[in-house]
């Protein structure tokens, strides 16, 4: 009996393969210095007539023309053109603000339409917000862009969305949410010197790839479902990677070994043995029946509460909360089986789950919402 894996990570990417023409150089014909040999010297008087030849070949009304243009205050006329330039931005940026705050609908089917497209390209030029943090701009950019990721998965798979998004109201809610979320989490990393690397993600992507059939076929499926490229892609990478350290290095830890057993008899005989004074590992080694952890002596790594709660069991999570550093619990009973769990280690500052930690930073955070639900 297995339990789910408690880190995997799924994504998708590609790379592109460029064939190389081959060029053959001509052979040279001639040397360079009798080349130069052959020039013929030309006096001023003869590029002089030369250039009084070509004038004199230009139309009467081209003349005119030139002339004219000669009279203008071309100094004026160009700030005319700037003006009128600036104009024009700005009456495209009051059309697309009107298209892009206006609020969502209720319908249902969630399908990428022509107005998301549109807006989406627009606003790269123009810089409005979709949300500020503590100060911090969220480009409307980017909340167009995660919409159309969801729309267009939602349009490839019919109606895969609606199971936990009823409307596009929801929709927009729920992206502005995260990319807030996410935002947060960045500016509390930024205060505890949590840093993510260029090669942290590129190690992930290349986890996700290797996990998903290689960066040609990850690529494939991202711009196929989500029409994403590998940069929008490696976006996501470093957003979640964000979130995992700051779990990680912030956020209460446990390392964790258990037994795991499908019957009550067979978990009170692991009990006993321990209660005689066996070794752990030992006992987990040889009688547990989680076959991803045994081998290593029933070792699930470190797990936050989250985990502990979500992957495994709500009453898993409240035992070892209430544990102290090297105790053996009793036989605890979740919808696996029995466990019997020793907590190794503890670490971290917050005792909370990474959602409640989030919770609480929003309510202390100064955020301002521009797009309408």
């Amino acid at each position: 009996m297995k339990l789910p894996e408690t880190k995997k990570i799924r994504s998708l990417s590609s790379s592109i393969l460029k064939k190389v023409a081959k060029v053959k150089l001509p052979k040279k014909s001639t040397s360079t210095s009798k080349v130069i040999k052959n020039v013929k010297p030309v006096s001023s008087s003869q590029i002089s007539e030369k250039i009084k030849d070509f004038f004199s070949q230009i139309p009467p009304k081209t003349k005119k023309c030139l002339e004219y243009c000669k009279k203008l205050d071309l100094q004026k006329y160009s700030k005319i053109a700037l003006l009128v330039v600036v104009c024009i931005y700005l009456i495209g940026g009051i059309v697309l603000s009107i298209f892009a705050y206006k609020a969502g609908s209720k319908k249902t089917d969630m399908k990428l339409t022509k107005r998301d497209i549109w807006v989406k390209k627009i606003s790269i030029v123009y810089p409005l917000p979709a949300a500020t943090v503590n100060g911090k701009f969220i480009s409307l950019s980017q909340f167009y862009k995660q919409v159309s990721y969801l729309k267009n998965f939602n349009n490839q798979v019919s109606d895969s969305l609606s199971k936990e998004i009823s409307d596009e109201i929801t929709l927009r809610k729920r992206v502005l949410s995260n990319i807030i979320d996410s935002n947060m989490v960045r500016q509390e990393a930024e205060k505890n010197n949590i840093k993510v690397t260029k090669k942290d993600i590129e190690d992930a992507y290349k986890t996700a790839a290797d996990a998903n059939g290689g960066t040609d076929q990850i690529e494939q499926v991202l711009s196929k479902l989500y029409g994403m490229n590998k940069d929008q892609f490696m976006d996501l990478i470093e957003e979640q990677l964000y979130r995992e350290k700051v779990q990680e290095k912030l956020l209460t830890q446990y390392h964790i070994k258990h037994i795991l057993l499908t019957d009550q008899p067979k978990a009170d005989a692991a009990k006993a043995r321990l209660d005689k004074g066996e070794s752990f590992d030992a006992v987990a080694s040889s009688a547990s029946e989680d076959s991803n952890s045994k081998a290593q002596g029933g070792d699930l790594g470190w797990l936050s509460r989250g985990d502990l709660k979500d992957k495994i069991d709500p009453e898993f999570e409240k035992t070892i909360v209430a544990m102290k550093k090297g105790q053996v619990s009793g036989i605890i009973k979740t919808k696996y089986g029995y466990h019997i769990v020793k907590l190794e280690d503890k670490k971290g500052k917050i005792d909370m789950t990474i959602e409640d930690w989030i919770t609480s930073i929003e309510k202390k955070a100064k955020i301002h919402r521009f797009i309408k639900s």
